[in-house]
């Protein structure tokens, strides 16, 4: 659970640094005049000039090994979550349990929550999957 918890603030971060740089550049256009401006500002640069082959392999490259450790992460995840179903599910086979109804019915609920977050991350995962399949084809096509 921690470790999740690091990715989804490292998340937060990085969403924060891009909103901020969105921020300046648009605090930086509003400011400059079309009379005062004597050239394109560095966003309107860098918007302008293309990236090398190389750059854009070099991020192609680093979306890979990104996406390659997420899907990882999500097949491991995956897997502790299918033990947990079938260690319940052992769990709820004993019959002692159904003696005891508000512990059974306690049980049961955890289960069909953890079956849909199984569900979640199976999505997450096939997602994650399809966007790693991109990523390689593009660098293939790049030679």
């Amino acid at each position: 659970m921690r470790g999740r918890l690091l990715y989804y603030e490292y998340y937060l971060w990085k969403k924060t640094q891009e909103f901020e740089s969105i921020k300046e550049t648009s605090d930086e256009l509003e400011r400059a005049s079309p009379r005062s401006s004597s050239g394109p500002t560095r966003a309107m640069e860098q918007q302008v000039l293309p990236k090398g082959r190389g750059g854009e392999r070099r991020d192609l490259t680093k979306t890979q090994a990104r996406l390659e450790k997420q899907v990882s992460r999500a097949e491991t995840e995956i897997s502790e979550a299918e033990e947990k179903i079938r260690t319940r599910e052992a769990e709820l086979a004993d019959p002692k349990l159904y003696e005891q109804f508000d512990r059974w019915n306690l049980l049961q609920h955890e289960q069909r929550d953890w079956k849909r977050d199984l569900e979640r991350l199976t999505a997450r995962w096939e997602s994650l999957s399809a966007e790693l399949e991109n990523v390689k084809q593009q660098l293939v096509s790049l030679g």
